[in-house]
């Protein structure tokens, strides 16, 4: 007898007398392990952005010392964000804008009467951010040639 389980996108299977709780531990050991090469991944961005200069350009999602985050998504910001985003489409790197329309400018919240200058930050702020690959089979190479590409689209003028 077999159990699948999927959980994540991931299948476990678990064979012979299964029990739930021993489905429940795969299950949370697997997450685990997700949590842990995320957290990972963002730690190879920060120093590669460190290594070649960028931060000073770009900002990267900042966590208290001692403390650890799951980064489900690493939303960097950045100026001129859209002509970053086409550029890094065209090197084969695959980026996501998830806020383009900061909360108060959304239409269902029309009747409020907010104007975007009533909440300057969060209208910069979805002007700026982009996230950024992140999954646990994203190599450390993959990840130097994302930040390659973003300095070096920094390095060219702007038009």
């Amino acid at each position: 007898v077999s159990v699948y389980v999927l959980l994540r996108h991931q299948r476990f299977a678990l064979a012979g007398a299964i029990k739930p709780s021993m489905v429940l531990k795969q299950a949370i050991a697997s997450s685990e392990i997700v949590v842990v090469a995320r957290v990972e991944k963002s730690r190879i961005y920060e120093r590669e952005f460190r290594r070649r200069g960028l931060l000073g350009t770009i900002g990267i999602p900042m966590t208290k010392v001692g403390r650890d985050h799951t980064f489900h998504q690493y939303v960097i910001r950045v100026p001129r964000r859209d002509e970053l985003q086409q550029f890094l489409k065209d090197a084969g790197v695959d980026t996501m804008i998830y806020y383009p329309v900061a909360l108060h400018a959304q239409p269902c919240f029309g009747s409020l009467g907010y104007r975007e200058e009533d909440c300057p930050v969060a209208a910069r702020a979805a002007r700026e951010t982009l996230a950024l690959p992140i999954y646990p089979e994203l190599s450390a190479e993959a990840q130097g040639y994302i930040v390659e590409k973003i300095a070096e689209f920094y390095k060219l003028p702007t038009v």
